[in-house]
């Protein structure tokens, strides 16, 4: 017994002495634990870079201030891949047209813009926009907070194009551009008056659409670019397009186009119209089959009045024929015009006649005129038809 106690008191007096060594070991590792979280919660998160949407990856307009010009007109274009694109027109007396080109990175706070020449400028997401800092990365405050916030480039943006857009040379003289859709970017066609020697401009062609700019293109390069100014338009040109009519400049927009008429144009139609597109302008209950022709011909009506009629062939429109006299050519040529007033305005390329009309074909505007011919006999010379002769009626003649 005296030894069995005595094993037992040993065996307690070991347990204590772990225990007791036990311990301080348990309070150093949970002191550890508690020093490294103090570390943490004092050592400063590293910044995590903006954060950017894919919307970001879009053109971007403003006007930017100039001493001596209208303002710089800068496109900015970022690209998904960090590349990015910038647009600088000056609208001066000697307009230019300069393109820049660099790369991109996003840090906690901004963009950062690094172009070709190691120019370096900030930028950040302002709801749809695009805000430009300055060079210490901070907003602009008061006027400057707005000229140098960049709007998004969008369908509206492009559509706003679409109009007639006059320079006035003088009160008697004009020059306009009547810009329409076409299927592969926009159709642009300028008219001059003859007033005063006023040159004549008979330019019209097809310009293709990126980043914000129309554009047209020859061999050396661009030969046109078409800017949006706020309401208005800047056009750069070179010599080889209406040379005496000086198109380059500033021009204010009309009021619309819906009862202008030209070449390859008539109101909203263009040459690349469907009769469906017809129906979508007019509405399909203003549309109804003039079934006293052989051809596939349809009358659009307003209010129950005749105001046009077009001929399809194979679904394409070929000519239409104008009823309404709200329409006029942008030299103000409609059917309450006479014989002089075609005269003053427009280039007759050929005419005939017979005993009962007289038919004047403008190739300008792709346009057939027929008048009433009051002389009851064959017209061997313009001169020979009174200046009050009336138009009867106006035909256009698109995909012939």
């Amino acid at each position: 017994m005296k030894y069995l106690f005595a094993i037992l008191i040993s065996f307690f007096i070991l347990g204590c002495v772990k225990n007791e060594n036990l311990e301080p070991k348990q309070s150093t590792q949970n002191t550890t634990k508690e020093d490294k979280a103090l570390v943490q919660a004092n050592t400063p998160k590293k910044p995590e870079k903006l954060i950017l949407t894919n919307s970001i990856y879009n053109s971007f307009y403003t006007i930017l201030p100039c001493s001596n010009c209208e303002g710089i007109k800068t496109i900015l274009t970022l690209n998904k891949d960090k590349t990015y694109t910038k647009t600088m027109l000056t609208m001066g007396k000697k307009a230019s047209l300069v393109e820049k080109n660099g790369v991109f990175e996003v840090d906690e706070s901004a963009i950062i813009l690094k172009d070709e020449s190691g120019i370096i400028s900030y930028f950040v997401p302002n709801k749809n926009s695009l805000l430009q800092l300055d060079d210490k990365k901070n907003k602009r405050v008061g006027v400057l907070a707005q000229i140098y916030n960049f709007e998004p480039i969008d369908k509206a943006y492009k559509d706003s194009f679409f109009a007639r857009f006059s320079k006035f040379k003088d009160k008697n003289g004009f020059l306009d551009i009547i810009i329409t859709p076409s299927k592969n970017g926009a159709r642009a066609t300028f008219y001059s008056s003859l007033k005063n020697g006023s040159p004549l401009c008979e330019f019209s062609s097809e310009l293709f659409y990126d980043k914000g700019i129309f554009y047209l293109l020859d061999e050396k390069g661009i030969a046109l670019s078409i800017h949006k100014i706020n309401g208005d338009l800047f056009i750069t040109a070179n010599d080889k397009i209406c040379k005496s009519a000086h198109i380059s400049g500033h021009y204010k927009k009309s009021k619309g186009y819906k009862n202008i008429f030209g070449k390859g144009f008539f109101s909203e139609i263009t040459s690349d119209s469907a009769n469906r597109d017809v129906i979508k302008i007019y509405g399909s209950k203003n549309i109804k089959r003039d079934n006293t022709k052989k051809e596939n011909s349809y009358i659009a009506t307003s209010k129950n009045e005749r105001i046009f009629e077009y001929t399809l062939l194979n679904g394409i429109i070929t000519s239409i024929d104008i009823y309404s006299k709200e329409f006029k050519t942008p030299e103000n040529i409609s059917l309450k015009s006479n014989f002089k007033d075609i005269k003053n305005a427009l280039v007759i390329s050929k005419f005939q006649s017979d005993t009962n009309n007289i038919w004047l074909k403008i190739e300008s505007h792709d346009m057939l005129i027929k008048l009433k011919n009051p002389l009851g006999k064959s017209v061997a010379n313009l001169n020979e038809i009174p200046e009050e002769t009336q138009i009867e009626q106006i035909t256009l003649m698109w995909n012939q």
